[in-house]
């Protein structure tokens, strides 16, 4: 990611730009959702994008993203930034002068304990499926359970005119239990979520099961 932003970042299209930053994301995301013990979604997505932003003429910002992370695309999207800027430019008059800043470096990474890659789908599944069950095992006044699994890995990357190149590695895991009660005609809801950035080590503490 890295490589491709720095090759638009000293291209000609900056060229008489006062301030250029580029955001580059890539997101790994999971769902599991389990209703009164059937999996009801099951889900694995990624997510790609690069955000371009563009300062001009010491008076207009241009923003433009894409979903495509190649030289071509991310290129084309940091000269659609640059011209929306200096076709905002023409219609504003007062100059703003941005404070100059020194530019950053870092590599953040959250600790992982249990890493999610070294969990299976059916490892995943059983967390919303014990959920539920320690849920129904409560009473017999127990009509409705649901509980939800999420998993989100991050990489974000951030590269600036001024310097910057910071580099983030997130992992954050979720688990919702929703559940209604119910007694003759009085109805009970409540929900209860767990969560934390890290990996599976969430739930040695507290397991879907008590939660």
């Amino acid at each position: 990611m890295f490589e491709v932003l720095e090759r638009c970042l000293d291209s000609a299209a900056v060229k008489g730009v006062n301030h250029v930053q580029l955001r580059g994301q890539k997101r790994s995301m999971t769902t599991c959702t389990v209703k009164n013990g059937v999996v009801e979604e099951f889900s694995s997505i990624k997510l790609n994008g690069v955000g371009a932003r563009a300062f001009i003429d010491s008076k207009s910002w241009g923003f433009s993203s894409t979903n495509k992370l190649d030289v071509k695309s991310v290129s084309q999207t940091l000269r659609d930034a640059v011209k929306l800027a200096r076709a905002s430019s023409k219609q504003k008059k007062q100059k703003v002068k941005l404070e100059s800043v020194k530019g950053a470096k870092a590599d953040v990474k959250v600790q992982v304990k249990k890493p999610l890659q070294n969990y299976s789908s059916e490892d995943i599944a059983k967390i919303s499926l014990d959920a539920c069950k320690g849920a129904r095992e409560v009473g017999r006044q127990v009509v409705d359970t649901k509980a939800t699994y999420i998993s989100i890995e991050d990489e974000k990357y951030f590269l600036s005119s001024e310097g910057s190149r910071i580099h983030q590695s997130l992992s954050r895991v979720l688990l919702l239990v929703d559940v209604i009660a119910k007694s003759n005609s009085v109805i009970c809801p409540v929900s209860e979520n767990l969560g934390h950035a890290g990996g599976f080590e969430l739930f040695d503490k507290t397991s879907p099961y008590s939660l």
